[in-house]
């Protein structure tokens, strides 16, 4: 592989990371835990992170078929026994690893990925991944290096790794995370708007949200109609800034719940999650002087908790994909 594709492929892994911004909530570290996070990095780490307390703990590793790979953080997902991934490599072409993580064993299982024929590019890549019943949906691109190229929606049989094409594509660039929820795919992008996909019509709808350009990562479910996510605090720009806000999927409106915070981060791609009323991120904060924290959005009461994660040498290209109770 040349340079100039190993530099696309490391940007479509970790999207940039950068720096951080400030909050002038109060940071809350409680004595206690009322559940742990369960978080993975690019590298395959798995690991539990208290709510309350911030204490971090390795509990697994997700092994892979090359070492030195990275795991799109987007293409992260889990249910209640396994964490799904995909690992993506040359060899001497694309390669497409499902790698199965055991939450109870720790055991990887890899099974390379066979595209479907109609569907073979110069470059496939799964650019996106969530849970979907007893199958997997997938963002399929044809060319990972090129800009307005077919994606297709497509599922994975968790049974015999089947890939199914379904028959949906779309062509919007700077996918940062997806979700399912009540027959439906939302997907968030950089720039390029929020995309619904219904399963069953195969219709995608690029979602206006009044003069709103919906721009940013880090989807959660509220329910079937309502979505939190990152909005970039510029419209039309990636900035270090997120900030929390509320899609009503069904009126198509906009509720910002920042309270005028800003918040920074190490990468906007991939899912979070959306437990008692708390919309769960992890962020960092140069001013708080927090290498990396738990943001905890409470979209009923409007009140913003931070909490400080202990350690400063983690890798902070991380995806929060559930909680241990």
């Amino acid at each position: 592989m040349n340079s100039a594709k190993s530099t696309f492929l490391i940007l479509f892994l970790l999207i940039n990371a950068l720096s951080c911004d400030s909050s002038s909530d109060e940071i809350n570290n409680s004595t206690t835990d009322d559940y742990n996070l369960l978080v993975v990095d690019d590298l395959g780490k798995v690991y539990e992170i208290g709510n309350n307390t911030g204490d971090i703990e390795q509990t697994g590793t997700i092994n892979k078929q090359i070492d030195g790979t990275f795991l799109g953080l987007g293409t992260i997902t889990s249910t209640e026994d396994k964490i799904y991934a995909i690992e993506y490599f040359y060899d001497p072409g694309p390669v497409n690893n499902l790698l199965i993580f055991d939450k109870q064993t720790g055991t990887t299982e890899i099974i390379r990925l066979e595209i479907p024929e109609n569907l073979i590019g110069d470059e496939n890549a799964i650019a996106g991944l969530t849970t979907y019943g007893s199958k997997l949906i997938a963002i399929l691109t044809e060319d990972l290096y090129l800009n307005n190229n077919i994606k297709n929606i497509v599922s994975i049989d968790l049974e015999t790794y089947q890939i199914e094409d379904l028959g949906i594509t779309f062509y919007e660039n700077g996918i940062t995370s997806m979700e399912y929820t009540n027959d439906k795919v939302y997907i968030s992008t950089i720039n390029e708007g929020f995309l619904e996909i219904n399963l069953n019509t195969s219709f995608v709808n690029n979602l206006q949200f009044s003069d709103t350009i919906i721009n940013g990562g880090k989807l959660a479910v509220i329910d079937n109609n309502r979505i939190a996510l990152m909005q970039f605090d510029h419209n039309n720009n990636i900035t270090n800034d997120f900030k929390p806000v509320e899609l009503d999927i069904t009126n198509q409106t906009f509720t910002d719940k920042s309270n005028n915070n800003l918040f920074g981060y190490a990468t906007p791609s991939g899912t979070s999650i959306y437990k008692n009323d708390e919309y769960i991120n992890l962020f960092s904060s140069a001013d708080l002087e927090i290498y990396y924290g738990i943001l905890k959005c409470n979209f009923e009461t409007n009140t913003i908790d931070m909490v400080t994660i202990n350690s400063t040498t983690i890798n902070r290209n991380m995806v929060i994909i559930g909680t241990v109770d």
